[in-house]
């Protein structure tokens, strides 16, 4: 168990891998001003089933501010374990230019109980781009389908997405993975953000638990989740 990381001005840039990668349990980590750049993947966590979450397998107690996830080809951000984490100010900047899944910001969490998950005040901006069909900028899972996560099914409530860009990604934002009808994430919030220029959608939930995500700009009159809207058709 790791406890209590302060990590300020750190360049973690340009790794075969990861930038950063957490293995077993981190409770406490404070990131700032550093830059996550240039690798396959930026900030990684991986998470395994029962009994290693059991023993406390987590990545808790988490706030990033003023820091750049950028130019990471596979993700900026992917992490299978989070709880009580803020980021704040971060930029993610074409990140997911490569393979399947690609995303700026993947939170797909895994055989265990989450909460409250912030990202605020930040830039997703070029994500995903690698993936035609399911690359997104911002994407938040708790993975229960079957049959690979049923019998350690994992939750997730409290999401709050306030005051972000997120521009000119696959799909901006997406709730759930895609076919695979989760029940969460719950109590989710996304207001006070400009979600646009995406190829395809701005908003996707495919999760069956339904998001407040009033007062943002989707910059299309019909709203977030339909195509990007063309006069001329």
């Amino acid at each position: 168990v790791v406890v209590d990381v302060a990590m300020t001005d750190v360049d973690l840039v340009a790794n075969t891998s990861a930038g950063m990668r957490v293995r077993g349990k981190l409770d406490g980590l404070v990131m700032t001003n550093g830059h996550v750049d240039g690798n396959v993947y930026g900030l990684l966590s991986y998470t395994y089933p029962p009994p290693d979450v059991a023993a406390g397998n987590n990545f808790v107690n988490v706030a990033v501010t003023g820091t750049t996830f950028s130019n990471n080809s596979s993700k900026g951000i992917y992490l299978e374990k989070l709880s009580d984490a803020v980021f704040d100010g971060i930029t993610v900047a074409n990140s997911g230019t490569a393979g399947a899944w690609a995303a700026g910001i993947d939170i797909n969490l895994k055989y265990a109980a989450y909460q409250n998950i912030e990202i605020r005040n930040s830039s997703v901006t070029g994500c995903g781009t690698g993936d035609a069909t399911n690359g997104v900028g911002v994407a938040v899972k708790a993975r229960d389908d079957a049959p690979s996560y049923s019998t350690y099914p994992a939750s997730l409530t409290n999401v709050d997405l306030t005051g972000n860009t997120i521009t000119g990604c696959q799909n901006g934002i997406r709730l759930g993975e895609p076919g695979k009808n989760n029940a969460g994430p719950t109590v989710v919030d996304v207001h006070q953000s400009w979600i646009a220029g995406s190829v395809a959608m701005g908003l996707a939930n495919v999760s069956l638990s339904v998001p407040d995500a009033t007062c943002n700009w989707w910059g299309d009159a019909l709203g977030p989740d339909v195509p990007p809207y063309n006069p001329t058709a």
